[in-house]
């Protein structure tokens, strides 16, 4: 573990490349999916897929319900030893959409550059074509769009465009087809979960 001036380990010290722990072969077969298909747009947790861990088809993920535990318990692990974070809470994120500490340690990882908040907004679609009540996601996808929107002062942003208000307080400036996209979202979850809306 990293150690501070003083001797002391850190909390916050990053892990060298040396000491990160290595990613499973199931965590790998993951990851590969999602960069071998950025487009993901829905995913499904499958019960009896016949040892086959994951499907991956017309940008649409099953995931073996038998598979889920260890995933978990890997991307938990990963968490608390501070490696591999995008992978580790995409997982904890599938697994539950309102996973808190996930979504915080995504806000780190966008904040730090080493995420885009345009990934965000995808990933929380995909959560919603699970979990559309998810409470911390729809939080989460609100603080990413923020992050993606010219500020009212940006020249770029056009005077014709409608102003939402940004998580940080401050106005930003959504294009119509932000908007459209969002409420199309909505829309299409409404109809898919009719009876909780």
């Amino acid at each position: 573990r990293p150690m501070g001036d003083d001797g002391e380990p850190t909390a916050d010290a990053e892990l060298t490349d040396a000491a990160k722990p290595v990613l499973s072969p199931l965590m790998q077969e993951l990851n590969s999916l999602f960069e071998a298909d950025p487009e993901i747009d829905e995913y499904g947790l499958m019960p009896g897929m016949d040892g086959t861990p994951f499907i991956s088809e017309e940008h649409k993920l099953a995931i073996s319900t038998a598979v889920v535990p260890e995933l978990v318990r890997e991307a938990k692990a990963l968490l608390g030893a501070r490696a591999h974070l995008s992978s580790a809470t995409r997982v904890l994120l599938l697994a539950s959409g309102d996973h808190y500490t996930g979504w915080n340690v995504r806000k780190a990882l966008v904040v730090s550059g080493e995420l885009e908040p345009s990934a965000e907004v995808t990933l929380t679609s995909l959560v919603f074509s699970v979990r559309a009540k998810a409470g911390n996601a729809w939080a989460h996808r609100r603080w990413a769009l923020a992050r993606t929107l010219p500020s009212d002062g940006d020249a770029a942003s056009g005077a014709s465009c409608g102003a939402v208000e940004a998580a940080a307080g401050g106005t930003a400036v959504a294009p119509p087809p932000l908007l459209e996209r969002e409420l199309d979202l909505c829309a299409d979850l409404a109809m898919k979960h009719s009876k909780n809306y």
